[in-house]
């Protein structure tokens, strides 16, 4: 039972992370002080916004039963944009928005989003 709500609290910590991280750089990006690569007119940041935040609201509803088609939705776009992010970033470099030191910010999300995922499916999985 403490080990389910240890991992619970994880995930709801990198979901959270995620989110802020990413309503950031929507925020900054809204202000003109920093600029998000764009789909047809789109800040991609504003995607990775919606599928972090479909997230978080999988997480607050989780009683009810179609939460985690919700949250695997959230995931999915979310994983497929930073995925492609790096492997922009890594081919032509300079795509992604860049923070702690120059990172780019695609990086982080590939790796929260790999965390997210195993931390959902180790959820998953009974005690």
């Amino acid at each position: 039972m403490l080990a389910t709500r240890m991992k619970s609290s994880a995930l709801w910590f990198l979901v959270a992370i995620g989110l802020f991280g990413v309503l950031r750089i929507s925020y900054l990006e809204m202000t003109g002080a920093e600029s998000c690569p764009h789909i047809e007119g789109v800040p991609i940041c504003y995607l990775v916004s919606i599928g972090y935040g479909l997230m978080f609201l999988a997480l607050l509803i989780s009683k009810i039963n179609d939460w985690k088609a919700l949250f695997l939705g959230g995931w999915n776009i979310t994983f497929v944009i930073a995925l492609l992010g790096t492997s922009i970033e890594i081919i032509n470099g300079h795509t992604c928005p860049r923070g702690f030191g120059e990172i780019p910010l695609c990086y982080l999300s590939l790796a929260f989003c790999l965390l997210i995922f195993g931390l959902f499916k180790w959820l998953q999985k009974p005690a």
